[in-house]
């Protein structure tokens, strides 16, 4: 049987903090998407905002659905539902499908590096 760590309520605190300010990067890259995608889009403080909490909402609902493996078209689809009464449907879906395409490649990226430099531990280690 394997010991689990038990979390203080501080270290939950604190990751539950990290988890939203990553989720928060992520809404601001997917409006920065949005702005490249449609530069005529009206600079309203309310709409960026409301994009920019609408694609973790997204995220979560994503990850919350059993049928589709990574939510896969479900976060596009949620973001989309929750952009689409403020902004045309076209670049939105644009966005949102370039933001997935973006963070498949970012984790493919992360996995190759820990991959790499595990290999390099291990070329390091002493041979017994």
């Amino acid at each position: 049987m394997f010991a689990s760590a038990r979390l203080t309520w501080i270290d939950r605190a604190v990751a539950f903090v990290l988890y939203t300010m990553a989720n928060l990067l992520q809404g601001i890259a997917v409006l920065c998407l949005l702005l490249a995608v449609y530069p005529g889009m009206v600079a309203d403080p309310g709409v960026m905002l409301h994009v920019i909490a609408a694609y973790p909402i997204g995220r979560l609902v994503g990850q919350a659905t059993p049928f589709a493996p990574g939510g896969i078209g479900v976060r596009e689809a949620a973001f989309t539902f929750l952009v689409v009464p403020w902004l045309p449907v076209e670049p939105v879906v644009i966005s949102a499908t370039l933001m997935r395409l973006v963070s498949v490649l970012v984790e493919v990226a992360a996995a190759l590096l820990v991959i790499g430099l595990d290999r390099r531990a291990a070329q390091r280690l002493p041979v017994r």
